[in-house]
């Protein structure tokens, strides 16, 4: 199946003017991406609530020689309805002949954010003149916008593995992981250096996540995010938390950045595996806990008076790499303790490892917001074999072509 983007709606303030001024240079770059957009099939507009001028004369005849062809819709005059209604977007998309599933919106201000939010389509937020709005994913650069159109927003495949198990498990991966196996090794070795240095190019792998979780629809279906927390109790926060923060805000969703707390540190698995030692869900089942009162709002530190998870929620939980599902399992078993759901994504699986599900007894239950010292399984485990897990196999050719590309990438 091919997902592709066929549209852009364009917001004016401080995208395209700031403060009635067009800035030349930027300018420039905003042709650029115009005119790149459509030569991949991604036609842009240009969307705002009232007419602007610049010296003097409208805003649309001003630019028009040097954006031909371009659409221009301006709630004032008729041809579309006012943002932030839930009518705005829909109403350029019917005309567009759109789908608003395959539309995307670069704004900049707070309006333009809930315009698309209430229009359901992803917002990327254009922080070349200012910062604006909290949301969204970031881009500093036009060119930067036309990178992410060209690589992630024209796809013929998703997930290279998927689990999709009656008992409740769901768990998606972009691309198997081996630094030794020549098909995956340079994108593997990039993704290992993002993940554990914030080297390489974490750009790639957390728009490739986010833009692959927008496709795929699952924003439709998760009220939380949480990230997997590092091995050790002082771990750095997930490279990941900035960029879904911005995806759960863009649609009504909730960040908790500190729901799954690491209350011991766990030992490393890379480390007992290559000493030889073995592994199990106790290792992450006795390491970590359930924030009761995680925080809401990351920028005030307001925290909830009592869980946000109950029965009818869902968790969208993320983690870099997968082997055998011990971190993402114990995440989800701990959620389902609170009546709640997870869906469970990660970067990348390493190549040719069973996922090995738990399977707790009927008769087991715990306090999830508390440490638990589990001394054996409480249950039995279920095997997904490596290669009945695949989905689309040659969705990891597709991330190492798009890889290559991203690095070099200009226009």
């Amino acid at each position: 199946m091919t997902y592709q983007v066929c549209g852009l709606l364009v917001g004016v303030r401080n995208v395209l003017v700031r403060k009635g001024k067009v800035d030349n240079a930027l300018l420039e770059e905003i042709i650029k991406l115009v005119n790149f957009s459509r030569s991949i099939g991604v036609e842009p507009v240009m969307f705002a609530n009232v007419e602007w001028s610049v010296d003097d004369q409208p805003l649309d005849q001003a630019l028009g020689p040097r954006l031909p062809s371009v659409r221009w819709f301006f709630a004032n005059r008729g041809n579309c309805e006012h943002k932030p209604t839930a009518a705005a977007v829909p109403s350029v998309c019917e005309q567009m002949g759109w789908n608003p599933r395959d539309v995307l919106y670069l704004g900049n201000t707070e309006a333009d954010m809930r315009t698309a939010v209430n229009g359901g389509v992803l917002f990327l937020k254009a922080s070349w003149y200012e910062s604006g709005t909290s949301y969204g994913l970031e881009f500093a650069s036009p060119m930067e916008v036309a990178r992410f159109l060209d690589i992630f927003c024209q796809r013929e495949y998703l997930w290279h593995f998927e689990i999709r198990d009656e008992s409740g498990l769901e768990f998606y991966s972009l691309a198997p992981f081996s630094t030794l196996t020549r098909r995956y090794k340079s994108y593997s070795a990039d993704a290992r250096a993002a993940a554990k240095f914030g080297l390489g190019h974490p750009a790639y792998w957390t728009q490739a996540l986010y833009s692959t979780v927008y496709f795929a629809q699952l924003h439709t279906r998760f009220d939380y995010v949480a990230c997997y927390p590092g091995h050790a109790t002082d771990s750095p926060a997930s490279l990941m938390e900035e960029p879904f923060a911005a995806l759960a805000g863009s649609f009504r969703k909730k960040l908790l950045p500190d729901l799954i707390v690491r209350h011991t540190t766990a030992r490393k698995s890379q480390r007992v595996r290559r000493a030889g030692g073995r592994l199990s869900h106790l290792d992450q089942l006795n390491t970590i806990c359930l924030n009761a009162t995680p925080i809401r709002n990351r920028q005030t530190g307001s925290r909830y008076v009592r869980s946000p998870l109950r029965r009818g929620k869902t968790v969208l939980v993320v983690d870099d790499f997968c082997t055998q599902g011990y971190s993402l399992d114990a995440a989800r078993l701990y959620i389902a303790q609170t009546g709640a759901q997870a869906i469970l994504v990660s970067w990348l699986r390493t190549i040719n490892s069973d996922y090995l599900q738990l399977m707790p007894r009927a008769d087991v239950s715990w306090n999830p917001y508390e440490p638990q010292e589990f001394e054996t399984l409480p249950g039995g485990t279920k095997r997904h074999p490596y290669r009945g897990t695949v989905a689309e196999d040659e969705a990891a050719s597709e991330v190492d072509e798009k890889f290559d590309r991203f690095c070099s990438w200009s226009w």
